[in-house]
């Protein structure tokens, strides 16, 4: 596919296989691209913004981004309880990155499934005093995979459905350097 149609509004529904997915979700995460499937706005949110250099060499290194993160400090919301976050990212990958992935270990908490897998216990990534009020962990990949489905290219959608839902979470609440570090360390250069 060429530069041009990567670039355009169509590109999602023009791709044939996982390598484009991963450029245009790149370029998305980049603001070169203003459409992601399932994704209702033009650009990532705020919470991204320091980021994005990370999630688009994720992307580029074969890891599809999705949704993620970031490890917030704590502080006291508008009803007096404390709001917590883990940063987090999850996607979809190929074996070989997810081997690579389940190495860095640590207080890296890592799980993966095939792509249409169900099962796992959810992990909280942000709480509001007790409460749960987002989670990761189980295997969404089958609701992700349908996010495509119809939109991109049946080539890229096959591909797709031979890749791992990947969740990665920072364990520690309230940081989120150490774990954005951690994941650009393992970017190839470039």
């Amino acid at each position: 596919m060429n530069e041009r149609a990567l670039d355009g509004v169509g590109a999602w529904g023009l791709a044939e296989n996982f390598a484009t997915l991963c450029e245009l979700g790149a370029r998305f995460v980049e603001g070169r691209v203003d459409s992601f499937p399932g994704w209702g706005a033009d650009s990532t949110d705020e919470e991204s913004d320091d980021v994005q250099d990370v999630l688009a060499g994720l992307n580029r290194a074969g890891f599809l981004t999705l949704a993620s993160g970031r490890g917030d400090p704590d502080r006291e919301g508008a009803d007096g309880r404390v709001e917590r976050r883990r940063a987090f990212v999850l996607g979809f990958a190929g074996t070989e990155l997810v081997e690579r992935l389940n190495g860095l270990g640590g207080e890296l908490w890592i799980r993966d499934f095939g792509a249409r897998e169900a099962g796992g216990e959810p992990v909280p990534v942000g709480t509001r005093g007790a409460d749960v009020f987002m989670e990761v962990g189980a295997g969404a990949g089958d609701v992700e995979l349908a996010i495509f489905e119809g939109v991109v290219g049946d080539g890229a959608l096959r591909d797709l459905e031979e890749k791992r839902y990947v969740i990665l979470v920072g364990m520690e609440w309230g940081v989120d350097v150490g774990f954005w570090e951690k994941l650009r360390a393992e970017l190839p250069p470039g």
